[in-house]
């Protein structure tokens, strides 16, 4: 901030507070302070207040804004009797500017005329090229890709679904999409694209569950007998690889290894080999997947 704008940041915040006080101040802006750029770099700038030209002397009513330390003349807005607004014009080259809103008139009262002037508090417009609008779809799978609607999109942007950083791919200005991944299932997740300190909230998107399948069910094994299965998922695996946790509950009766299906694959083999015998249940879990359970014999 320069340190003519310094200067009259202390002037307008000392102004309203002696007047009304922050709070309570009668001049409003009602602009958003982001904006997306258009064409031809203009933008509206539209001041609401109580204070109205039937309060004052004819002709003595000046509304003004002043951006950026220069002072400009408003005009009537089409909303109607209590707003003002300018056509601001952003330089060249500038991305955010400082503004505040002013009023002068002359109110007649007791045979004497009494000269006013009130300020507003200090607002900023800052002016992106970016614009996000949505998710195209509010429910996916783990694995699965989803696309952002937007533009102003860079190869440096990031999505985190919940807390997690997903899989992001950069296509165009206009085109993103990310890999959902390896999170719970059956929830709501907030998505949000990062790049650097600067956050967006996109939307929420509903992670439903994917289906894991063992190529045979109900297993059935004999002692010391060892067989190769296939795991099937419905969806490829993400990014690094999804880890398949698979326990029973007649540890004494089945002897496995741990299973990872790589990144992009929707199968891999599982090795199975039977114990003592015994009678109970494999439980398949894997994040962003529906819980299986098959049924296992040993004899």
């Amino acid at each position: 901030m320069n340190a003519k704008l310094t200067k009259f940041s202390a002037l307008a915040t000392l102004s309203s507070v002696l007047f009304f006080g922050c709070a309570n101040n009668p001049i409003r802006s009602i602009s958003p302070e982001k904006v997306s750029s258009n064409s031809l770099g203009t933008y509206t700038l539209t001041m609401s207040t109580d204070i109205t030209v039937d309060q004052s002397v004819d002709g003595t009513y000046k509304p003004s804004i002043v951006i950026d330390g220069t002072p400009r003349r408003m005009k009537p807005s089409r909303l109607g009797d209590h707003f003002w607004e300018y056509e601001y014009k952003m330089p060249k080259g500038q991305e955010v500017s400082h503004y505040y809103y002013e009023i002068e008139w002359v109110e007649h009262h007791h045979a004497a005329n009494t000269k006013h002037s009130l300020r507003s508090d200090i607002y900023s417009l800052q002016v992106t090229d970016r614009a996000v609008f949505s998710l195209e779809t509010d429910r996916s799978h783990v694995g699965s890709k989803v696309g952002i609607i937007g533009r102003g999109f860079t190869a440096q942007d990031k999505v985190k679904v919940g807390d997690v950083f997903a899989p992001t791919h950069y296509a165009s200005l206009t085109s993103l999409n990310f890999t959902v991944p390896p999170v719970t299932s059956d929830k709501h997740y907030r998505i949000q694209l990062v790049n650097g300190d600067k956050v967006t909230d996109v939307g929420t998107l509903f992670v439903a569950p994917s289906g894991l399948h063992l190529s045979e069910s109900p297993l059935q094994l004999t002692n010391g007998e060892k067989k190769v299965l296939s795991l099937h998922l419905d969806q490829p695996a993400p990014a690094g690889g999804l880890f398949v946790e698979i326990t029973t509950d007649i540890p004494e009766s089945i002897v496995m290894s741990e299973v990872t299906v790589p990144s992009g694959e929707t199968s891999k083999t599982v090795k199975i080999q039977g114990g003592k015998p015994g009678k109970g249940s494999l439980f398949i879990k894997a994040n962003g997947y529906a819980e299986e359970q098959i049924s296992v014999t040993v004899r």
